[in-house]
């Protein structure tokens, strides 16, 4: 009960968790602060739980005959093993931190490295400047990118790992500082706006349903943010990373023919990113980047930009709308009710 003597919510928590636990609670609290997307603070809190199923707990769980790591053979598959130990990761890391600080970046006990790293306590002895932010991207990534083999996706699903999250960490850092001057209103089309002169392209692509089926979309805004013109091609199936190239070459596609000189393109998928910028060369000869990058060395400017999933709603539910219809196009001069 509170001070008061009556019952609450609140009143029952505090009364369960006052067992001598508050800095355990305390370092859950932190990572529920880290200035990055949800993904990766829910990432952190089942890290700092526990609760991720790497192959040595599947192993456990007869889930898998296999307890080692897919990428290097040499250990068995911690998250400990997936986030420093790995041949991978230490590549990764000794490529973002400091010679002098790498070897007891890798050798403090992982419950402290976790802690340490993802807290800007002065006290840390790896990333330099500090960055809590780069260090939690990067271990999501090294997550994610073990998840990929584990599951049968493309085990090349980010590339560049070391490109990807320095791309992605700038991504995070230029939204949390933009200005909010700069942001459109919630009725707007676009968050941030183009400059003066230029269009906006958003693009991107869904895959589900049943049977699978996959569907790509663009919305064009213009200077003010507001909506010209939004297409949606029913492709059929395919996959995810297909249906993002889609997105990118029809909305190209169609800004070049509709007479825009002046483009900024931007898509949520990182892969198509690093790819269409030429930071990775993965999937060089598919003949979709190759009609893409036709598109680009066109007389025209087209930055191509990475955002962040929560910011390109409206194109990926303009996608959604026609996913599973028949193979075809349909064109939106005025945003779809």
């Amino acid at each position: 009960m509170g001070g008061n003597r009556l019952f609450s919510t609140s009143s029952a928590y505090r009364s369960i968790t006052r067992d001598g636990s508050s800095s355990s609670n305390g370092l859950w609290n932190v990572s529920w602060r880290l200035n990055v997307l949800q993904r990766v603070r829910v990432f952190f809190w089942l890290l700092l739980h526990n609760k991720l199923l790497t192959n040595v707990e599947r192993n456990c769980c007869h889930l898998t005959d296999v307890a080692t790591c897919l990428v290097c053979g040499l250990g068995d598959e911690t998250v400990d093993h997936v986030l420093r130990g790995c041949g991978c990761a230490r590549r990764i890391w000794t490529n973002l931190v400091r010679n002098d600080r790498l070897q007891p970046f890798l050798s403090m006990p992982f419950t402290e490295w976790i802690t340490v790293n993802i807290q800007d306590t002065g006290k840390m002895v790896s990333l330099e400047p500090v960055r809590p932010r780069l260090f939690s991207i990067t271990c999501w990534v090294l997550w994610k990118r073990m998840c990929c083999l584990v599951l049968g996706s493309d085990s090349n699903c980010y590339g560049d790992v070391i490109s990807f999250c320095r791309l992605f960490w700038d991504e995070v850092v230029s939204a949390s500082s933009r200005n909010a001057s700069n942001v459109r209103p919630r009725t707007g089309m676009c968050r941030l706006l183009p400059p003066r002169g230029w269009v906006k392209v958003n693009a991107d692509g869904a895959v589900g349903g049943s049977p699978v089926m996959a569907a790509s979309s663009g919305v064009i805004c213009d200077e003010a943010g507001e909506w010209l013109l939004g297409f949606v091609h029913s492709i059929g199936s395919c996959s995810i990373l297909c249906v993002e190239l889609w997105a990118a070459f029809d909305s190209l596609s169609l800004a070049w023919q509709r007479g825009f000189r002046k483009v900024i393109i931007e898509l949520d998928n990182m892969q198509v990113v690093l790819i269409l910028n030429g930071e990775t060369s993965a999937l060089g000869d598919n003949f979709l980047v190759v009609r893409i990058k036709v598109l680009l060395v066109r007389q025209w400017d087209v930055p191509v930009r990475h955002i962040v999933r929560e910011a390109n709603k409206v194109a990926d539910g303009l996608a959604r709308l026609v996913r599973g219809e028949p193979i075809g196009e349909w064109f939106y001069d005025i945003p779809p009710l």
